[in-house]
């Protein structure tokens, strides 16, 4: 299976900065304005902003704020937990665990026992706790001081790293504004004006409207409506920087790997096309680049590389399922994309068991699919028995599930099942050997790290064949008998009492 992506590659351009703030010191920081009434905000809400650095995991204490605590009684206030903060990515300032401003977070609530309109709070000056379960509809807004603009040509651009888990209701804004009171919404480069569904650090750059020379402001607000529902991290700032690019253009690239990709599978390939712009040293090398399944790249895997357009990639077998991401570096000039997410679904730990092994005959046999690192379902399953009467078509809603069999006839065999992600299209084969038998007699197998093992009540000689008839093994059954996965063998175990050939696929 061969999918497609889109990117796109932004270059370190020499800059000019003309205001930069990491939050490291100062709360509010020097210049800024934090729940400002701009927009609408609210000046004292219970999600408000604040610099702090919360990377433990109960970091939110909204009764911090004295004005939802009745008369500052403390029995009256409620702390809420959360998640900890993913760790800064090296582009910030004091990273990976330094401050930022952020906004503490409580979901609204639109409850039965609430008034209704957007004022739902039901006693004044009490925070929203268990027995007063309602939030009121509220947004925060925090604005920087006057930021000058010098005369020139070169785009204005704004750059900052964010996050906000948030949710459809729950959401953040960004925002510019050349007065200070009178203020214009910007989109991220990522596309839409709501910034939220980023559970990790996100580097932004926006461009920025304005006419050279002149002042502008840059402002953050957070909306919380009516049944928010949304879930942390809450919205987060770090390393805003107001710049220009200075010196000639360098060479760009533009990565346009289409349509997006929605779901790729484990071990499956990946084609990645881009156009460039300017020129590039004759040395240069484009990398694609996964990230692990948090989302970093502190230590990323490179699936394909090339000098050209397009890239052949292929996506790691053996990773579990999950939302990864991936982006595009080039080598001279060094370069980095933007990452976007990439949804795999992988069996790579996919495992299939028999109970009981050995049976009997005319007694049911439960075989169980399950694992780990497995993609939520729905899923189809095609199986053989083995036993000559057919194959059959199953259904689970996730995994494990079990499926049952009943075998007449003693003897050793295959049991094949094929393991598909219905909506990715993305499968994978098992097979068990089962062994029946109505006497202890008939050797028991099992497979373990690539080896087969024969266990009988009786001294075994063991010959083993592939489905060619080529003699692989001849020995005896005391050790494990190397077979590789996946391959189909009969064998010929001879005891003191019976000589049996039997076949089998190994795991």
């Amino acid at each position: 299976m061969r999918t497609f992506l889109l990117l796109s590659v932004a270059f370190l351009w020499a800059q000019t900065v003309h205001y930069s703030e990491t939050f490291n010191s100062g709360n509010p920081p020097t210049g800024w304005t934090l729940n400002s009434s701009d927009q609408g905000g609210s000046t004292n809400p219970y999600n408000r902003w604040v610099v702090d650095a919360p990377y433990t995991a109960a970091h939110t204490s909204t009764s911090a704020n004295p004005a939802f605590c009745q008369i500052n009684d403390p029995q009256f206030c409620q702390n809420v937990s959360g998640p900890a903060t993913p760790a800064q990515p090296t582009g910030i300032t004091g990273a990976p665990q330094s401050p930022f401003l952020y906004i503490s977070f409580n979901p609204s609530w639109n409850g039965a026992n609430c008034p209704a309109a957007t004022s739902q709070t039901p006693i004044v000056y009490i925070e929203p706790t268990t027995l007063f379960p309602c939030y009121p509809v509220q947004s925060a807004f925090a604005k920087s001081g006057p930021i000058s603009i010098p005369a020139g040509t070169q785009p204005i651009r704004l750059s900052f790293f964010w996050l906000c888990q948030g949710g459809a209701n729950a959401y953040g804004q960004v925002y510019y504004s050349t007065d200070g009171s009178t203020w214009n919404q910007l989109a991220s480069r990522r596309g839409g004006t709501q910034f939220h569904n980023q559970a990790s650090w996100y580097a932004d750059t926006i461009t920025l409207p304005i006419t050279r020379p002149g002042t502008v402001y840059v402002g953050f607000r957070f909306v919380n409506n009516s049944g928010g529902g949304g879930s942390e991290p809450p919205f987060g700032i770090d390393e805003v920087r107001v710049w220009e690019a200075s010196g000639s253009p360098p060479p760009a690239v533009t990565i346009t790997m289409t349509p997006p990709v929605a779901l790729v599978c484990a071990g499956s390939g990946l084609s990645v096309s881009f156009s460039t712009t300017g020129t590039f040293d004759p040395t240069n090398t484009f990398q694609v680049q996964l990230s692990d399944a948090s989302g970093s790249f502190s230590n990323p895997t490179v699936i394909g590389t090339g000098t050209g357009s397009p890239i052949a990639c292929l996506i790691p077998a053996a990773l579990s399922s999950g939302t990864y991401r991936v982006r595009v570096v080039s080598t001279n000039p060094a370069a980095t994309s933007n990452d976007e997410p990439v949804q795999v679904i992988s069996f790579a730990g996919l495992t299939c068991s028999a109970s009981p092994n050995p049976a009997t005959p005319g007694s049911p046999v439960t075989f169980t699919l399950g694992g780990t690192g497995l993609p939520n379902g729905p899923f189809s399953i095609v199986w053989d028995p083995d036993d000559g009467s057919g194959q059959r078509t199953s259904s689970a809603g996730s995994l494990p599930t079990t499926l049952s069999h009943t075998y007449a006839a003693q003897g050793g065999y295959a049991v094949n099942f094929r393991v598909t992600h219905t909506a990715s299209g993305c499968f994978q084969d098992c097979a068990v050997p089962l062994t029946v038998s109505s006497t202890s007699a008939l050797p028991f197998l099992s497979y373990d790290n690539e080896k087969l093992y024969i266990w009988t009540s009786t001294p075994t000689q063991v010959e083993v064949y592939d489905s060619g008839g080529r003699l692989l093994y001849r020995g005896t059954a005391k050790e494990g008998i190397p077979v590789p996965p996946h391959t189909f063998y009969i064998l010929r175990i001879t005891t003191d009492k019976e000589v049996y050939v039997l076949r089998g696929m190994t795991p």
